[in-house]
């Protein structure tokens, strides 16, 4: 997990605490350290979508509309 999920996951879990982003930067490196827990690094894997013929191909936005009356 990274620092900001870490983050999110103690505020979800505790609401609103007095720690900042940086504070748990700081607080990972430093067990990370100390207990010798390599920092696992993952590469996005994505690729462009080959090319079709008009018609055979579309993109969804799941957005919102609110449309009044």
């Amino acid at each position: 997990m990274s620092p900001a999920q870490i983050l999110d996951w103690l505020k979800e879990r505790y609401g609103e605490i007095k720690c900042t982003d940086r504070s748990v930067r700081n607080y990972v490196r430093y067990i990370r350290d100390k207990y010798d827990i390599p920092k696992v690094l993952s590469k996005r894997q994505h690729e462009a979508a080959r090319e079709l013929p008009m018609g055979f191909q579309g993109q969804i936005d799941f957005g919102q509309i609110c449309l009044s009356s």
